[in-house]
């Protein structure tokens, strides 16, 4: 079963769950691919050597910064709520990293594995529930920001490309705005 780990995010503990990550990639045969925000930079190394990916991407979150926060000003102007603590141009930020991660897959997988470098997996070997549920995605019932978790999911390949459909929508929705087009 060829299965793809596509990581994402602040790599935060990274040291503290490189030996857990290790033990994944030796389980489950994963290759990997990651995306990193610049921040990152004394650590990027690190994760480098240890997970070895086929392909990464380096970014500087301040190019999107704006974007994103005015995009979260013009949800909360045209859907005016109670503010809670998430903030939208946080998850943004979280489904574009991991929508870039993904991007950089260039063949066929039967599954993909999403997760942070700052979770720690639990041994499990993939196969053993992708076996029971081949057509389901997978993700803890907790934390689900954005309506996907972001913490870790195991998703049929095929269905990848229709997780970032709200990050899509997103920006559609932002641009029509921009454009003082009339939502319907």
């Amino acid at each position: 079963m060829r299965t793809a780990l596509v990581l994402s995010g602040h790599i935060r503990t990274f040291n503290l769950l490189k030996e857990n990550f290790k033990n994944f990639l030796i389980q489950n045969h994963c290759d990997v691919y990651c995306h990193f925000w610049r921040e990152d930079n004394d650590k990027i190394g690190d994760v480098l050597r240890v997970l070895n990916p086929l392909r990464y991407m380096i970014e500087d979150s301040e190019l999107y910064a704006e974007e994103f926060q005015e995009t979260e000003k013009l949800i909360r102007e045209k859907n005016p709520k109670k503010h809670n603590t998430d903030k939208i141009f946080r998850t943004l930020s979280m489904h574009y990293a991991r929508k870039q991660a993904f991007n950089l897959i260039e063949k066929e997988y039967d599954f993909i594995v999403f997760s942070r470098y700052d979770t720690k997996i639990n041994p499990l070997i993939i196969q053993e529930y992708i076996s029971k549920n081949k057509n389901t995605v997978i993700v803890p019932q907790n934390e689900a920001y954005g309506m996907f978790s972001d913490i870790f999911a195991i998703i049929p390949f095929e269905y990848g490309k229709n997780i970032f459909y709200t990050m899509k929508f997103l920006i559609c929705f932002q641009n029509r705005l921009a454009k003082n087009l009339k939502i319907i």
